[in-house]
């Protein structure tokens, strides 16, 4: 869970100074844009392109919108219904959006990165072994109108085969 206050804590989502490095856990390599799709990067990791965090008006407490900065410019990490991960130019603003969510992630105090949906599912992410395209797949949590509740936010229709795991984020702090 997040936490209340992050004095201290390894990363700060409010400050706007913290540089994000998201990484496949499985492979340790970057997810970067290609062509509005979050990929695992086959080109290792690239100095010009991090994400930092952003809170929409709309965002639940302690949780955030990823925005992927690169020199050819910025877009928001989102996640479709059909649960691949993709770029888009503006924020969901909250979770209620049909689209696209974009405001899901937290940051625990020893910078752990989560995503979620509010009072339903936690999500971990997988890369199927025919691509290196990001998919996200929630694990619900709580009563059964709860997890459907969960399932249809996400516009779940199946099951994927993958290993799941969290996305591993690397904090760095810009002084």
């Amino acid at each position: 869970m997040y936490p209340a206050d992050y004095t201290g804590c390894k990363a700060n989502p409010d400050a706007g100074t913290d540089r994000i490095v998201l990484q496949d856990a499985a492979s340790g390599l970057e997810i970067v844009n290609q062509n509005n799709t979050a990929v695992v990067s086959p080109n290792g990791t690239d100095p010009n392109t991090f994400y930092t965090f952003s809170r929409p008006p709309n965002a639940p407490c302690g949780v955030y919108d990823l925005v992927y900065n690169s020199p050819s410019g910025s877009a928001v990490l989102a996640i479709f219904p059909d649960e691949h991960l993709g770029f888009v130019p503006t924020s969901s603003d909250g979770q209620n959006s049909d689209d696209y969510i974009t405001t899901v992630w937290s940051i625990d105090c020893d910078g752990t990165l989560r995503a979620g949906i509010i009072d339903g599912a936690e999500l971990f992410f997988g890369v199927p072994g025919n691509g290196a395209t990001v998919f996200a797949q929630g694990q619900p949590v709580g009563s059964a109108l709860e997890k459907r509740r969960a399932w249809s936010k996400l516009g779940r229709k199946k099951e994927r085969k993958m290993k799941l795991h969290r996305i591993k984020a690397v904090v760095q702090v810009v002084e």
